[in-house]
């Protein structure tokens, strides 16, 4: 029996320094780090751009030649791009690490939400970055087969905001 090929959209890892280096970022890393051994059933394709990124046993990176770190970049690679790449790689299950992935995928996704403060707090977004995190988030959490909070408050938000199952 072939193992479960696992595809992560991990193209908001960033190894610079600087504010991308907090957060969402060490989720992205420390997840990266311990996967395969947690979960080492499994078979894991990594994609993403960060070409200092040197990977952990049992995971195979797919490097973008996009420039991944533009936002309008990422977006376009994460919907045009991605849905293809993960076909082409036999990818099973698909988790998107943050917010969003995919709107059309041949095959089930997993999506994390870290939060919900675009919404909460739409004044410390600019317009464009607010308007894709409340679109391609509620789409994305109601298409995903399961969806990955980061805490029970999230979750909660999750629930009551966008109707998502408990048990998703």
């Amino acid at each position: 029996m072939r193992a479960t090929h696992v595809g992560v959209n991990a193209h908001l890892l960033s190894l610079a320094e600087g504010y991308r280096s907090a957060g969402i970022n060490s989720y992205i890393y420390n997840l990266l780090r311990v996967l395969p051994v947690a979960a080492g059933e499994m078979a894991y394709t990594v994609f993403l751009s960060e070409r200092r990124y040197d990977g952990a046993p049992g995971l195979r990176l797919q490097l973008s030649r996009l420039p991944t770190n533009l936002p309008p970049v990422r977006i376009l690679w994460e919907q045009a791009i991605l849905p293809w790449e993960a076909r082409r790689a036999g990818i099973d299950l698909l988790h998107n690490m943050a917010f969003a992935g995919p709107l059309v995928s041949s095959c089930p996704t997993v999506v994390t939400v870290h939060d919900l403060s675009f919404l909460f707090y739409p004044h410390r977004f600019r317009l464009l970055r607010r308007s894709y995190l409340r679109v391609f988030t509620r789409m994305s959490v109601r298409r995903a087969r399961r969806v990955i909070a980061v805490s029970e408050s999230t979750k909660h938000d999750l629930v009551k905001i966008y109707g998502i199952s408990p048990a998703k």
